[in-house]
């Protein structure tokens, strides 16, 4: 019969778990990027009101959705205009979902009744793990992509737009300043 000491157990075990914990990590490795169907770049998955809606009720809440976790502070490269890019921003606040894969938005004050709005959803927004967002699937929910030209140039916004085509609404793939989702109020 052997025996086995307390250190000769305890070192068997820790190599065990060893073992499971290189194994699980292998193993997880191995799927990453196709993890229960999630695509490995994060994408728009949807946009409401979708562009090009019309008689949007003005108190209808505005959301975008992602297919990932959006990172901190992504926030900042969301705005709504009144009328079209070019338009005054719309204050107000975009508060996330728990899981950060919802984005929504609350004006200060109600939208107006029969006016045009215009949500640009920057090009430089990216995951938690920094992965930039792909927009195509925006062209689905009436999407357009943003030119620079489309701003107006430097000089369109006043002091806005400088800071629109800088870092985080600029994608430094496609040299588009993200999409986006004009709708019409009621």
């Amino acid at each position: 019969m052997t025996k086995f000491s307390p250190e000769g157990i305890a070192m068997r075990r820790r190599k065990l778990d060893s073992l499971i914990t290189l194994i699980a990590v292998a193993a997880l490795g191995a799927c990453a990027g196709d993890i229960a169907g999630v695509p490995e770049t994060p994408e728009l998955l949807s946009v409401v009101p979708a562009g090009g809606t019309t008689d949007v009720d003005p108190n209808e809440p505005i959301t975008i959705q992602f297919s990932h976790p959006m990172g901190i502070g992504m926030e900042q490269y969301v705005v709504l205009h009144e009328g079209d890019i070019n338009g005054q921003i719309v204050p107000g606040t975009w508060i996330w979902s728990d899981d950060r894969t919802t984005v929504t938005f609350t004006p200060d004050e109600p939208l107006k009744s029969q006016t045009q709005y215009t949500v640009h959803v920057g090009g430089g927004l990216s995951d938690g793990a920094g992965q930039l967002l792909n927009c195509q699937r925006g062209e689905q929910f009436g999407g357009q992509w943003v030119s620079g030209g489309m701003m107006g140039g430097m000089g369109g916004m006043g002091s806005m737009s400088g800071s629109m085509m800088g870092q985080g609404w600029r994608h430094p793939d496609n040299d588009t300043y993200g999409m986006i989702f004009t709708f019409t109020t009621a």
